[in-house]
């Protein structure tokens, strides 16, 4: 049974999040991972080497590939890499030495707290040894400054949820879904039985709260249920230059 105390708690929470500051906003932003705004790149010398920087939103590991596919130049003495999605990644040292090119890029994303990006450094040979220190020191730095300077995206932590509402109980869950930000994805369906069914996703930090008050505006009527792992997906509301602590 469900305590008076946890659902007040749950709409007191609700009200001072739709009266946060923008400031408190920023600062949440902040903790959260990033992603890449927009394509952003740059260009570093060491001792006459190019290096070509660029820095990618990607959504999936087949995007990741066919993007450094179309961007790698086959004309350049190596095309190193590294992305990283979810719990996914990946990196190339693309003829360099075995890990001084595409373990530094991945380090860097790693780092920079960055999520769902592929980052390609296209070198062009100038004629002297960078050795492996060298390498490490060059691919890594020019990942790390590339990706701090690029324009970000807060990535937000998404739940999807699966409703079964009974009859008569369809305005008090979707106030609840509207209160909270919930999104609901596709049409309606219905069951034999006479059940609605509906998903929808909310900001994972607002999963409980959801569940609590579906069931206090149902009287414990409505069936929830949370499908799969949480995902993150960019903000719309701000875009942050430099989440990085760093100085």
């Amino acid at each position: 049974m469900l305590k008076a105390s946890n659902l007040t708690s749950a709409w007191h929470s609700l009200y001072r999040s739709k009266t946060s500051t923008s400031a408190a906003t920023t600062v949440l932003c902040r903790c959260l991972p990033a992603t890449i705004a927009c394509t952003t790149s740059m260009e570093v010398e060491v001792k006459k080497s190019k290096f070509v920087v660029k820095a990618w939103h990607v959504s999936s590991p087949q995007e990741a590939l066919e993007t450094l596919r179309e961007a790698s130049d086959k004309k350049a003495s190596h095309n190193c890499w590294a992305y990283q999605i979810g719990s996914e990644f990946r990196s190339s040292d693309d003829g360099e030495p075995a890990g001084t090119a595409g373990r530094p890029i991945l380090a860097a994303i790693h780092g920079e707290n960055i999520d769902q990006a592929c980052v390609l450094i296209t070198r062009y040979f100038g004629g002297i040894q960078l050795g492996p220190g060298g390498l490490i020191r060059a691919y890594g730095g020019a990942a790390r400054n590339c990706l701090r300077g690029a324009p970000k995206k807060a990535l937000q932590s998404m739940q999807l949820f699966e409703f079964r509402i009974p009859w008569g109980t369809h305005g008090g869950v979707y106030h609840v879904l509207d209160t909270v930000g919930a999104k609901i994805q596709g049409p309606e369906s219905y069951t034999e039985d006479g059940y609605t069914m509906i998903t929808a996703t909310v900001d994972s930090l607002k999963s409980d709260q959801l569940e609590l008050l579906v069931t206090e505006v149902s009287a414990g009527r409505v069936q929830t249920k949370r499908i799969s792992k949480p995902v993150f997906n960019p903000l719309d509301m701000e875009v942050l230059h430099d989440l990085s602590t760093h100085a």
